[in-house]
């Protein structure tokens, strides 16, 4: 919600707070805008990144609004290696971030709303990595996540 609260007030001070409260290795973000109207036209994901003191990595997946719309990492590391993916995605385009780490890679999405979408692509592509591998992202529904986790069987660690 582009740091927009349940309030919904815009605090990029008040998302930090509690990114800076956790003290986590990486942060995986969906829906951000960058530089849209909607948005102020600020860098939604390089004003919390400012605050945490975190590297921030942007996916767009769509033009918005005079700006982009898409996914980000912050990291306290800058990765070995960093991917952008396109995924299926039939109501709206789709996109994943991979960042490589030393002992372990990080993904972030924002999965497909169409059952048929979320369970092929980058999926199977990912499955072939060695390093342990985490896979958080907004999941749609349920009984797909437990496909997802066939199809990727040992090798990732669901974040939720």
């Amino acid at each position: 919600k582009n740091a927009n609260g349940m309030d919904d007030v815009c605090d990029f001070q008040r998302i930090a707070d509690v990114i800076n409260h956790i003290h986590p290795e990486v942060v995986a973000l969906q829906e951000l805008d960058s530089m849209t109207h909607r948005s102020g036209q600020k860098y939604v994901l390089g004003e919390i990144a400012g605050r945490t003191q975190m590297h921030a990595y942007f996916a767009p997946a769509i033009d918005y609004d005079g700006g982009k719309y898409g996914i980000g990492l912050l990291t306290k590391e800058i990765p070995v290696s960093l991917k952008t993916m396109t995924l299926p995605g039939r109501e709206e385009a789709r996109t994943l971030i991979m960042a490589e780490f030393d002992n372990y890679i990080y993904c972030c999405t924002h999965l497909s709303l169409t059952e048929e979408d979320r369970l092929t692509g980058a999926y199977k592509r990912l499955c072939r990595r060695s390093q342990k591998t985490f896979f958080p992202g907004r999941r749609p529904e349920c009984r797909t996540r437990i496909r997802i986790h066939k199809i990727l069987a040992t090798g990732f660690s669901d974040t939720f």
